[in-house]
């Protein structure tokens, strides 16, 4: 618990120096602050995966206790979507800035299923696991920069590569998650014990993934009317400012 509070003020903190910095209490500067953050987790979360892999065809999933590796990585991520909430009600309140509906159901789904982790204390793993899909959020920051710098060309190039970590990174890891998910609640012996944790599993991992495609195809059309307002070749991808 002492983690979780300390991250979380620690994050909020990295939000509100954001602020201070750029005086914009909007979408890119909160977009910016999150990729800082973003960028702790996503290193805290390759470690997780290296030191979870062999735990990969039981999708990672174990009992743990409170004081591993997984734990803390766990707790971070806990606590930078706990700052991400606080922020943005802050902001809405001070400021009347309204938040993307879509990170608002991303965040929605994460926190129940980090709240029933950390009641019956298992599936750390998995939670460290997918923290390395927070690399979305510090690509989306590159976009971010672009815009706060007015520089077209830094967010084509933060847009390009947040297709790329959805299609070759995100999405896969939410297929394979499903795909052992859905073989072991088939085997009532491969199962015993995580029948819930597995059904929570599948559910969630099958709406991110619907919640990534859809970010794929916003992308793709807002790349493709920059490019024409630009006055160049349509490409393939551009991320919308608003995505994850």
């Amino acid at each position: 618990m002492g983690v979780f509070l300390l991250a979380t003020v620690g994050f909020v903190g990295v939000h509100a120096i954001g602020l201070a910095i750029t005086k914009r209490p909007d979408e890119p500067t909160f977009s910016v602050t999150r990729a800082v953050i973003s960028a702790g987790l996503v290193l805290l979360g390759f470690a997780a995966l290296a030191e979870q892999w062999p735990n990969r065809f039981r999708a990672f999933m174990a009992r743990h206790p409170t004081d591993d590796f997984a734990f803390l990585v766990s707790a971070m991520l806990a606590a930078a979507l706990v700052a991400d909430f606080v922020w943005m009600v802050w902001r809405f309140a001070r400021w009347r800035v309204p938040s993307r509906r879509d990170l608002l159901v991303h965040h929605a789904m994460a926190v129940p299923a980090l709240a029933y982790a950390f009641d019956h204390r298992v599936g750390f793993g998995l939670i460290g696991v997918a923290a390395t899909t927070e690399l979305m959020a510090v690509c989306s920051g590159v976009v971010a920069t672009g815009r706060l710098r007015g520089r077209p060309e830094l967010q084509a190039l933060g847009r390009r590569c947040c297709i790329a970590v959805l299609i070759g990174w995100r999405i896969p890891v939410w297929l394979f998650l499903t795909i052992v998910s859905i073989r072991i609640l088939a085997n009532p012996a491969a199962r015993a014990g995580f029948t819930v944790e597995y059904s929570i599993l599948v559910a969630t991992t099958i709406l991110l993934c619907a919640l990534d495609v859809f970010w794929v195809a916003e992308m793709r059309a807002s790349l493709r009317e920059s490019e024409r307002a630009n006055g160049k070749p349509a490409l393939i991808l551009r991320a919308n400012e608003e995505t994850r």
